[in-house]
């Protein structure tokens, strides 16, 4: 059975509902902003309902509400009658992307140093909620309540993308930033998500195992890699030339030989030692020895999504004698002709030695720049 997908305008009304699409998958993610794409014959009820800017509520999941950026329309060989739209966007936090981090009044750049939460709302509040200039607010915006939670985190940001700021603490905390509807009071409520543990060493909760001996997917693979690995920082801080700061971190003892593994750290947006150590001890963690994981899990088994776990859940992959414990960062529903499929990916994608390069040079280069 297909799932119904609502339409809103702007001001969060009610424009139509439809469920006899020709196909729609939506996809969530934690760290970044998931997509979605729906097809629809152009003659259906509500198919003209599609348009740039309105938002769409997958099934009665507010957490997978969508903002539609493309329309297009197209033709089949049937003529006339073949004829559909075609509506895509992103996960409502793509909203986030549409401004830029302002630094307070009389100051060169945005900082801060807390727990995460505290960061996320404190920097949504100045960008886009109740402190900011009245040209830049989301005037239907609601943050909810700051409870305090997640582990230190610094930011330090000048013009540069919001999204692209909460992605960045999202991959150093572990947390991830949402942003849905609330249909009874017509606003936007942002908050943030830690993810429940169901690995298989904890009690407390229900555990999620991914296996072929519990019969939870069709297939995948786990792949050990130190091909991203590094095992020092060196961070440079302010200054030019011989008298920039340089601060080399790195966990226990100094690393040597061929176990040590440099890596560059641009970081003249902080000033003091103690920041740059918690910047280079952030870079460290991002830097590790990774586990790459590709799983697809049964959309129909013994652990059902939502219930059993969700998007941002630790959960263990147990594949041909290896076993690991990892983070769902993004899941990806899909329907069409009532066939139901679910795709989920855990932790980051498998990375390239070329793609590692190539963020050293960028680095490098910036910091070549800005010392010209």
């Amino acid at each position: 059975m297909s799932l119904p997908v609502r339409i809103f305008d702007q001001s969060i009304n009610l424009i139509g509902e439809v469920d006899d699409y020709e196909s729609f998958f939506f996809e969530r993610s934690w760290y970044k902003i998931g997509a979605f794409e729906i097809t629809i014959n152009r003659y259906k009820l509500y198919a003209s309902a599609f348009q740039k800017g309105r938002f769409i509520l997958a099934g009665n999941n507010l957490d997978s509400v969508g903002i539609i950026t493309s329309i297009k329309y197209s033709v089949g060989e049937g003529g006339k009658g073949s004829e559909t739209v075609t509506a895509s966007g992103y996960q409502l936090k793509h909203l986030y992307t549409w401004r830029i981090v302002y630094p307070p009044a009389g100051q060169a750049r945005y900082t801060e140093t807390n727990v995460a939460e505290t960061v996320v709302k404190n920097l949504l509040k100045a960008q886009i909620g109740s402190t900011a200039a009245a040209a830049r607010k989301f005037t239907l915006l609601s943050i909810n309540s700051d409870s305090g939670r997640g582990i230190s985190y610094i930011i330090s940001a000048r013009y540069s993308n919001l999204a692209a700021e909460l992605e960045d603490l999202a991959w150093a905390t572990q947390i991830s930033t949402t942003l849905t509807l609330d249909l009874t009071n017509k606003l936007l409520v942002s908050d943030i998500a830690q993810g429940i543990d169901r690995t298989a060493g904890q009690s407390v909760n229900g555990r999620a195992i991914f296996s072929p001996d519990y019969d939870t997917i069709s297939g995948g693979e786990v792949v050990h890699s130190e091909v991203a690995y590094r095992s020092i920082m060196i961070v440079g801080g302010q200054g030019i030339g011989t008298s920039r700061t340089i601060q080399n971190t790195y966990s226990g003892s100094e690393p040597t030989n061929l176990a040590r593994r440099e890596q560059w750290i641009d970081a003249r947006d902080l000033s003091s030692g103690t920041d740059l150590t918690a910047r280079g001890v952030a870079k460290l963690a991002e830097y590790g020895n990774q586990d790459y994981l590709s799983v697809t899990a049964l959309p129909y088994s013994s652990l059902v999504y939502r219930t059993h776990y969700d998007l941002g859940d630790l959960v263990t992959l147990s594949i041909a004698g290896e076993s690991t414990d990892a983070r769902i960062s993004t899941a990806r529903e899909s329907w069409s002709h009532n066939v139901y499929n679910l795709e989920l990916t855990f932790g980051r994608p498998f990375p390239t030695i070329t793609a590692r390069v190539s963020e050293s040079q960028v680095e490098t280069a910036a910091t070549f720049n800005a010392n010209e």
